[in-house]
């Protein structure tokens, strides 16, 4: 669980396989365990990093809720449909999907990884040249001096240019709850228990079926009508941003071509799809593909552990709601999650403010990917033995 944090997931995915074997479980107990701890994991982590702010634009959380906001539809939709999936599912279906999962995973993040050091290296190769060549200028004489006063001038010459619709963009981008963002995390939640609750009510109350596929029909236009509203948004906010001289850090997601938008769309359905089958919050399956979108570390391990509490409110509730959460094992597990994750985030912000490697979080990213995917053939290895 350590280990987990320190890359920047919950660890409710990587735990399943770890649970499978030392407590003697099949992968079917096992999945809704791990991702109520994926669940209490991201809510801790998000606890802890409520302040957390980007490292390099302190006015900028380092959240990025425009991402949350453009697929947390979809994410609830997709996660929606993978667990109906996922519970039919026989147990070596789900091993075998689980395991291919993980591997892909890993090796994803590893790649990930190795450009990641690769291009810290020539960073810091090119500050170490650029502190010569500064010191060779000092001594010369040659840079003028600009005092604080003359800084303080400049930002606020900047601010008092700043329309009124980029001054509304920035105070978004610098809030954690704002109206509209609570309103849509209800609005999602809503549909996702109503239509979970009608789909499985046999055993509970009696739907028709017309009832049942008109829920289903009716979350799914939500989702679209929705993610067209927040896309054309986030377009309109870039193109605000780019007339109003805002500086946009190299490693930001931007919104402005229509197959980018579509991309990370279809992308974040397919993940939660994969996270509700495999019954895993996501964590473990959005960090690669942000990395892999270009986003800083720092950046991922915030912003993931948001989606991911998203995705595992959503697992959780349908698989507390078919009876399928282990209390016994969810409440002390829980407890031991909670300090891992407390050491885990802690060890990892020590590390990267003092060495300033980003890599750090994803080379503990892939290591902890790789082991989770190990404890798969270990699991059956083991009960083949005790088989025998």
């Amino acid at each position: 669980m350590i280990l987990c944090n320190a890359g920047g997931v919950g660890g409710g995915g990587n735990s399943t396989p770890f649970i499978a074997v030392f407590f003697n479980l099949s992968l079917i107990e096992c999945i809704p365990i791990g991702n109520f701890l994926g669940l209490t994991c991201s809510l801790f982590r998000f606890i802890i990093n409520f302040r957390e702010k980007h490292p390099n634009n302190p006015q900028r959380l380092a959240i990025d809720y425009e991402i949350i906001d453009l697929t947390m539809p979809v994410l609830y939709l997709g996660t929606f449909f993978g667990v109906q999936i996922g519970t039919k599912l026989q147990e070596i279906y789900l091993a075998v999907i689980f395991a291919i999962l993980l591997f892909f995973l890993s090796y994803k993040t590893a790649q990930n990884a190795k450009k990641l050091i690769q291009a810290e290296n020539k960073t810091l190769q090119s500050q170490v040249d650029m502190q010569f060549k500064t010191k060779l200028i000092e001594n010369d004489n040659i840079i003028p001096d600009i005092n604080d006063h003359e800084i303080k001038n400049i930002i606020e010459v900047n601010s008092k240019n700043e329309s009124s619709l980029l001054r509304n963009i920035l105070k978004q981008e610098s809030q954690h709850f704002t109206l509209r963002r609570c309103l849509s995390f209800a609005l999602n939640l809503i549909f996702l228990i109503t239509t979970s609750m009608l789909l499985n009510s046999k055993d509970i109350f009696r739907v028709s079926d017309y009832i049942k596929y008109a829920a289903v029909g009716l979350f799914i236009i939500y989702a679209i009508i929705s993610t067209i509203i927040t896309s054309r948004t986030l377009q309109r906010n870039y193109h605000i941003k780019r007339l109003e001289g805002y500086k946009f850090d190299k490693n930001d997601i931007t919104y402005e071509k229509i197959n980018h938008l579509i991309k990370v769309i279809v992308l974040c359905l397919f993940c939660g799809v994969l996270g509700g089958i495999v019954g895993i919050p996501g964590g473990i399956i959005l960090a690669p593909l942000f990395l892999q979108l270009g986003m800083l570390p720092i950046l991922v391990s915030s912003t993931n552990q948001y989606l991911a509490l998203i995705s595992a409110i959503s697992v959780s509730f349908q698989y507390w709601y078919l009876g399928m959460l282990n209390q016994q094992f969810i409440i002390v597990l829980g407890i031991i999650c909670m300090i891992g994750c407390y050491i885990g985030l802690k060890i990892v912000q020590v590390k990267v403010k003092k060495s300033g490697r980003q890599s750090i979080i994803v080379v503990a990213l892939a290591l902890v990917l790789f082991a989770s995917f190990l404890m798969i053939p270990v699991k059956y290895w083991l009960k083949n033995i005790a088989y025998y």
